[in-house]
């Protein structure tokens, strides 16, 4: 190795380890509850999490796909093929 790769190497592990100081004491801390009443608690979607009792009530009809969106949160839809 030259000596320009070996300094890349070391300013890499030293900020790598500079950042895991600063973070350390956020370990310490306890679970914040700020927004799980809302989208977990209060979510209707994830009350019941029986996904194959959904997929057979929703998908299990002939000349359905399947549709999945990942944008701001996961969800999925059955839409008959086009």
């Amino acid at each position: 190795m030259t000596r320009t790769v070996k300094a890349k190497y070391r300013l890499a592990a030293s900020i790598a380890f500079l950042t895991f100081l600063i973070y350390l004491p956020a370990l310490q801390n306890d679970f914040v509850n700020w927004d799980d009443p809302e989208y977990v608690i209060e979510n209707p979607y994830i009350r019941s999490l029986n996904v194959k009792a959904d997929f057979i009530r929703r998908c299990d009809k002939p000349g359905f796909v399947i549709k999945v969106s990942i944008r701001k949160k996961f969800s999925w839809k059955c839409q008959q093929d086009a």
